[in-house]
């Protein structure tokens, strides 16, 4: 677990949606975290792009759905930028993009020390 400052909040990616597997070369893999964030100032992250189909993808879309920490540090209370889009990403290869993320100026201090669950998801084509 990340150590957490006071002030600060963790960003944790939340595991895959239940159901079967996707199959294999459908999808591709998207991970990352992120440091304590603060607010008036953002925190870079990076997130890790997997490709393990055996053709290059254009990433055209990347989401990230922001959870809620607790019942009264709701997802609005956290920002992050979006990612630069599109982007190629190699046969059997990985990209890492970067991006940040910040409290609100006016954050509710229920966030001090709170987790935030993120869920990515994304869409490609081929470039």
């Amino acid at each position: 677990m990340l150590s957490l400052a006071a002030g600060a909040a963790v960003l944790a990616a939340r595991p895959p949606a239940p159901g079967p597997p996707p199959r294999s070369g459908d999808v591709f893999e998207i991970s990352g975290s992120v440091e304590p964030v603060y607010p008036f100032t953002g925190t870079p992250f990076t997130l890790e792009i997997e490709n393990s189909r055996n053709v290059p993808i254009l990433v055209t879309s990347l989401d990230i759905d922001i959870g809620d920490a607790s019942s009264t540090c709701r997802a609005d209370n956290l920002s992050i930028e979006p990612v630069a889009l599109p982007f190629e990403v190699p046969e059997n290869g990985e990209v890492d993009v970067t991006t940040s993320a910040q409290l609100v100026d006016d954050a509710d201090t229920t966030c001090q020390g709170a987790t935030f669950p993120l869920t990515f998801t994304g869409t490609a084509t081929k470039p």
